[in-house]
C-alpha cells in the first residue's frame, strides 16, 4: 500500500533533536528517524514498536526443554532401558544440561527465523537517496492535522521539507 508520508530533513544534530521534540509536542506521529551517526534521543514513543520475537523465543524455548526432557526419558526408560550399577530410571540431574541446550537451540532458531521473516528490505527506499554523511531525516505519518502543523514548521529555517511516496 502506497501512502504519502512527509520527510523532514535537518542539517545538524541540534536542529534534529529540537525538531523531534517540537514535532512530538505538536501531536504528530513520527514513523521513523534516520541519522548518519549515533544520536542519543530522549525517551520518546518512536522506538516502542511491539514485536513477537520475545514471545516466540519463550514459547519455543519451553517447547525445546519439554522435547529434550521427553527425548531423554524415552531413551532411558522406553526405547533402551539399562540398569547399570543401580542407576535410577529417571536421573533428573543428568537431564539438566541437555534440557537447557535444547531450550537455547529451539529459542534461538525460532527467534532468528521470525526476525528474518519479518525484516523489511530497505534497499530500494527513497530515504536512502536523501541521507548522506550530513543529513538527519524524520519521517512523519500523514493525517488530517499534518498539513496545518507543517505549514508552521516550514517557516522555521532549520528544516527542509521534502515529500515522497513511501511504500510500507
Amino acid at each position: 500500500m502506497n501512502k504519502q508520508d512527509y520527510l523532514l530533513v535537518a542539517n545538524n544534530k541540534t536542529d534534529f533533536l529540537s525538531g523531534i521534540q517540537w514535532i512530538e509536542n505538536s501531536g504528530l506521529k513520527i514513523k521513523n528517524v534516520y541519522s548518519p551517526c549515533q544520536v542519543n534521543l530522549p525517551q520518546t514513543k518512536i522506538f516502542r514498536k511491539k514485536t513477537i520475537i520475545p514471545g516466540t523465543a519463550l514459547i519455543f524455548g519451553i517447547l525445546g526443554s519439554i522435547g529434550g526432557f521427553y527425548f531423554q526419558y524415552w531413551v532411558n526408560n522406553i526405547a533402551y532401558p539399562l540398569n547399570i550399577g543401580g542407576k535410577p530410571l529417571l536421573p533428573l540431574p543428568s537431564f539438566v544440561p541437555v534440557v537447557f541446550e535444547c531450550a537455547v537451540l529451539f529459542a534461538s532458531v525460532a527467534a532468528a527465523t521470525v526476525f528474518l521473516s519479518k525484516r523489511k528490505s530497505k534497499n530500494h527506499s527513497p530515504i536512502r537517496n536523501l541521507i548522506s554523511n550530513n543529513k538527519f531525516v524524520i519521517e512523519l505519518v500523514k493525517d488530517e492535522n499534518t498539513d496545518k502543523i507543517l505549514r508552521v514548521l516550514e517557516n522555521e529555517k532549520s528544516f527542509n521539507l521534502k515529500r515522497t511516496d513511501v511504500s510500507e
